[in-house]
């Protein structure tokens, strides 16, 4: 469908509203009921331009309900009100009303566009198509030449399937204006829909006859004969194309023929067509990085390393050196092939050139911390307090969250105080949380930046292990503030069983029962798995334990078949359950796996040491 910009209209509205309102001035409660509605719809009108659409919606419904006469008002209102339905719950009898005094508006005015326009969409919007194509219809034979309703009434016919009825549209639309692209492709649209795609092919070769030396010509009668697989037919226009384009150009061409290559398996010459795409002069930087990206992506997705994607990264970077997109997107590119410190170096150039870009700060913050590069990450946070005031809580709790991971707790913590004190004045950190003194008013962002602290303080005293108690006032927190957190509920219970030694029994049932909910919440993640599986480890139901920790691993390296560096704590807690069911070499054969994945793990080595 066209979307056309309402604002412009809001005028030709303003002024029927004021023509139809003239009335008597004996009956005074009318006409100051009127006034007011007038007064209601010019306000909604000024809300409309200035996009406070809310505003609007309000203003148009008072305007609506102080005179429900006022076609115009009902109009605006039921256009407003339409979409978010589904928000309010459809109220069919008011929409019925709106609808009948918007009819009757454009009964009254049906040469007005904006209006017959609005009241049309409204109807095809709630699959009144029939009322849709009738309004515009007769706004067609009120004004013949008028090609943007032409372009409507043929995109209700197309929505309804009336295709011939469709087509007699676009040959009339071309009578008026000529065949131009907009047009070609409309018209081919119309035969591909109703399943002849001779025609659709037959319009393209009509209007290559027509501009036979025009190269976008041909590119378009390619992409109509590849989408109906004339695939020979299709290749021959894509290389007209690009020979008409002269040299150094054709770029457009260039990227429909490296497809057709690539769907042909011809790796060869889709690599050198790629190639020769990224040099042409007639595409634009964003399009060639959207080409390349896609490129590299499909070649990552079919697993092939043949060392062109970098080769091609350095041809487009090498034409735009200095431009943040090519740079984010060569770092993407190394951060994925988990070179990060190259990564590194081209995100903080990206920051160079635009420092106020957060994304790019964040991301750069991301890449220190996968390069274990901390000196970097705590420059690019100190960076970012330079030229953001406030810092983004975001920023801050991401950054904490990095630091506690690098076994920096306390200075994540430090962190955490001061965004407290700064965002949630009287909240502290290690203090049960009081609801009722929290800010009724507080948004979501703010909620979930509170339930983000307490959860990056519960992990950091757990991993201190000196702070017992701080560590469940923060959890206990997380869990006030979302009873269904599933990864507060899974750290939470292995910070219960976690250590060697008695377990109080309510403490185990509290661990069992926060497990489960974790693994229900999301049944296929192994962390969460895992922790069930320990659970009933440390209650000394190991057979259980097993066929959950089995899962755990199976799980895990479903989702990482080429990563193991993740598998640690799983064949070890596999070993761990194996032993204690008596099947002590198996258990030595997971703790060697352990090993292999963490060679400098003092308590695995140990483990195979002493048993």
């Amino acid at each position: 469908m066209i979307q056309l910009k309402r604002i412009a209209g809001f005028l030709v509205m303003c002024l029927l509203l004021i023509m139809a309102q003239r009335v008597s001035g004996s009956d005074r409660e009318v006409e100051r009921q009127r006034a007011k509605s007038r007064h209601y719809f010019l306000s909604g009108a000024q809300s409309y331009a200035s996009t406070d659409f809310a505003e609007a919606y309000e203003l148009f419904r008072k305007a609506y309900e102080s005179d429900t006469t006022n076609g115009a008002a009902a109009l605006e209102y039921a256009i407003q009100y339409t979409p978010i339905e589904s928000m309010l719950g459809v109220d069919t009898v008011l929409r019925e009303r709106l609808l009948r005094s918007g009819r009757k508006l454009v009964d009254d005015s049906p040469g007005d566009f904006y209006t017959v326009y609005n009241y049309a969409m409204l109807n095809a919007h709630i699959d009144n198509l029939p009322e849709a194509i009738r309004v515009m219809e007769r706004f067609k034979d009120i004004n013949p030449g008028h090609t943007i309703g032409l372009e409507v009434l043929n995109d209700l016919y197309l929505d309804n399937r009336q295709f011939d009825e469709s087509l007699d549209i676009l040959n009339k639309y071309e009578r008026i204006k000529g065949m131009d692209i907009k047009l070609l492709l409309r018209k081919s649209a119309v035969y591909i829909a109703k399943g002849d795609t001779a025609g659709a092919v037959e319009v393209a070769r009509a209007y290559v006859r027509d501009n036979p030396s025009n190269p976008q010509s041909w590119l378009l009668k390619g992409q109509i004969e590849n989408y109906v697989q004339h695939k020979d037919s299709a290749m021959a226009s894509y290389e007209r194309a690009e020979e008409l384009s002269g040299e150094g150009n054709g770029g457009p061409a260039k990227i429909q023929i490296a497809q057709m290559y690539r769907e042909a398996g011809d790796s060869v010459r889709y690599n050198r067509k790629v190639y020769e795409a990224l040099l042409a002069d007639d595409l634009s930087m964003e399009v060639k990085k959207d080409f390349l990206q896609y490129y590299i992506t499909t070649q990552l997705m079919d697993s092939v390393d043949d060392g062109n994607s970098d080769r091609l990264l350095d041809v487009i970077v090498t034409q735009y050196p200095h431009e943040p997109e090519i740079l984010s997107l060569a770092s993407d590119y190394h951060a994925y092939r988990k070179n990060y410190e190259k990564a590194l170096d081209e995100m903080r150039y990206c920051i160079d050139l635009s420092p106020m870009s957060m994304e790019y700060r964040e991301r750069g913050m991301l890449l220190a911390y996968f390069a274990d590069n901390m000196e970097a990450m705590d420059s690019i946070y100190h960076q970012a307090e330079r030229f953001f005031t406030p810092l983004e809580a975001k920023f801050i709790t991401d950054y904490s969250r990095m630091l506690s991971a690098k076994d920096e707790q306390q200075k994540a913590l430090n962190i955490l105080r001061g965004l407290l004190k700064r965002d949630y004045p009287g909240v502290e950190l290690t203090e049960p949380l009081d609801m009722a003194s929290l800010d009724k008013k507080m948004s979501v962002s703010q909620l979930e930046t509170l339930i983000d602290i307490y959860g990056i303080a519960g992990d950091s005293y757990s991993q201190l292990k000196e702070y017992p108690e701080e560590t469940r006032v923060c959890y206990e927190n997380v869990l006030t503030l979302n009873p269904d957190d599933p990864l507060m509920l899974n750290n939470y219970a292995y910070y219960l069983v976690r250590d060697s030694g008695d377990i109080p029994a309510d403490e185990l049932a509290r661990a069992k029962e926060m497990s489960s909910r974790a693994v229900a919440n999301d049944p296929d993640n192994p962390t969460y798995i895992d922790t069930q599986a320990w659970v009933l480890y440390r209650a000394g139901d190991y057979e259980a334990a097993l066929e959950l920790q089995l899962a755990a691993v199976s799980a895990e390296l479903a989702a990482s078949p080429e990563d193991e560096s993740g598998m640690t704590e799983l064949y070890d807690h596999l070993g761990d359950i194996l032993y204690a069911l008596d099947r002590k070499d198996e258990a030595r054969q997971y703790w060697e796996k352990a090993l292999s994945t963490d060679p400098d793990n003092i308590e695995i080595s140990s483990k195979l040491k002493s048993r």
